[in-house]
This record gives C-alpha cells, sequence and structure tokens, in this order.
C-alpha cells in the first residue's frame, strides 16, 4: 500500500559456488588452459578461490585489483 517493495537476493553457497568452480575446471582443462577460478557475489566478495595445478598465482592477484 505504502508503495514499498521489498526485494529478496538469492545470496550464493559455498556448495553452489563449488559446483560453479566444478564446470568452469571442466572447461579449462578441455580447452588445456590451468587457471585459477574465483566465484564472487553481486558486490565482488569472494565466496570461493580454487587455483588448478599449473595455475598461475599473479592471475588471483589481478583478479581482485580489478574488482576494484
Amino acid at each position: 500500500q505504502g508503495g514499498l517493495t521489498m526485494l529478496t537476493i538469492k545470496r550464493l553457497s559455498l556448495e553452489e559456488a563449488g559446483v560453479l568452480i566444478e564446470g568452469a575446471t571442466r572447461k579449462s582443462r578441455e580447452i588445456g588452459v590451468d587457471q585459477v577460478i574465483a566465484v564472487c557475489d553481486e558486490g565482488g566478495n569472494l565466496i570461493k578461490l580454487e587455483r588448478m595445478d599449473g595455475g598461475r598465482w599473479d592471475s588471483s592477484s589481478l583478479m581482485r585489483r580489478l574488482r576494484r
């Protein structure tokens, strides 16, 4: 009545972030490129980070700089 609308925001769980990382890892293996894979929330806050064997750590520091 007062024109207010309440938003409900679904947040990714750690388990859901793991599923996304599994998919990204599979794709990375398909194309033959080892990666550091990060899943962040809508505010850019890290939920989960995983480095594949051979993935470059400097790519994760680049990700943190880019999200700011």
